[in-house]
């Protein structure tokens, strides 16, 4: 038996129908469900054992964006996906028996993220910047971070500078 972890409920299983009528691909696959909270979860081909946990919207997106930053680095060490766990439990501070995203929250979704994606909160927009658009700084103006601005922030060290000029002009 599968319980909700929102409400306590009894999740019902159900196929693929049900939860994505329109994706015809799905319509043979095994999910739990559970209605009131509109929280479901996938189970392992063939079977009926969840995949994770019950996840709402908030937590099913959480769990999308945690996997879109963290599969590209165990593909990227040739499938060896046992390994990047390893990596990615070390990172997390957990046992890497618990390392596995279908069973992580919210938060610990976001530390995936994070940790895959090194980067900074913008402070205006409240988004996380990673790529050649991080910078590690306080400032908290809009002009790049080789020009001088006005504030106070403490500014970048002149060899960080270069390295910053290579990377935005790739």
């Amino acid at each position: 038996m599968v319980k909700c972890d929102y409400c306590g409920q009894s999740a019902e299983r159900v196929t693929g129908k049900e939860i994505y009528p329109t994706r015809f691909d799905l319509h043979h696959k095994t999910f739990y469900r559970c209605s009131p909270c509109e929280a479901y979860v996938g189970c392992h081909p063939g079977g009926d054992k969840p995949l994770g946990r019950l996840a709402d919207s908030q937590l099913r997106k959480a769990k999308q964006e945690a996997h879109a930053a963290f599969d590209p680095r165990w593909r990227g060490l040739h499938g060896k996906r046992r390994e990047a766990y390893r990596w990615l439990a070390e990172g997390l501070g957990i046992d890497f028996a618990d390392c596995h995203i279908g069973m992580f929250d919210v938060a610990m979704c976001r530390r995936v993220v994070k940790l895959c994606n090194p980067g900074r909160i913008d402070m205006k927009s409240g988004v996380w910047i990673t790529g050649k658009d991080y910078v590690e700084s306080d400032c908290q103006c809009d002009v790049p971070p080789w020009e001088e601005c006005e504030c106070t922030a403490p500014k970048i060290e002149p060899e960080q500078l270069q390295h910053l000029r290579e990377i935005v002009t790739e």
